[in-house]
């Protein structure tokens, strides 16, 4: 690849590029992308944590690479009412991971996000993670998101607010993404 450094401004022009030439960049490449998008509505009335439809994801890694998980997701519920977010990583073996969670306490559960989606009015709010896993070697590894209501009575919404499906309201897209990092 030809490259030009021009001696008076310092600038550095290459007339070809591509990142499949790059060489001597063994870690932080991106190997592969993995995205979930969720443009429609659903609902929960639980406090025990669920999958949410359309939000899992199985990557195969090369040995010693790391899964960039990231999620942005649309939350709603009631007055005053909690919504929580968990990730989970299955590896091939079958043993159920947990990478990303608050510390233990009491009897407070451990979540990855959460929201607090309204007080004394019915409301919303986005919330999401982002985390670096490193998952035990190469193979293959489903990741997921669940979901769960802070208090049994309580439903709660991802793509929408809890009052309603109206003019003054809008429907969000909720996404999940991972990403093999080279490590």
């Amino acid at each position: 690849m030809p490259v030009t450094i021009n001696g008076t401004s310092g600038l550095v022009t290459a007339t070809t590029f591509s990142g499949s030439s790059l060489s001597g960049i063994d870690t932080g490449r991106i190997l592969q992308v993995k995205q979930a998008t969720k443009t429609d509505t659903a609902s929960l009335t639980s406090t025990t944590f669920t999958d949410i439809t359309d939000f899992t994801q199985t990557i195969t890694t090369v040995a010693g690479s790391k899964v960039y998980a990231v999620g942005s997701f649309y939350l709603g519920a009631a007055s005053a009412y909690n919504a929580f977010l968990r990730l989970v990583r299955v590896d091939a073996d079958g043993s159920t991971n947990y990478p990303y969670l608050g510390d233990a306490s009491g009897t407070a559960f451990r979540a990855s996000a959460g929201a607090l989606c309204g007080y004394y009015n019915y409301g919303n709010m986005n919330s999401g993670f982002s985390f670096l896993d490193t998952p035990s070697g190469a193979g293959t590894h489903t990741y997921k998101v669940q979901w769960r209501a802070g208090y049994s009575s309580s439903t709660i919404y991802l793509g929408r607010v809890d009052y309603g499906i109206y003019d003054s309201t809008g429907l969000v897209p909720s996404s999940f993404t991972l990403m093999e990092v080279a490590a």
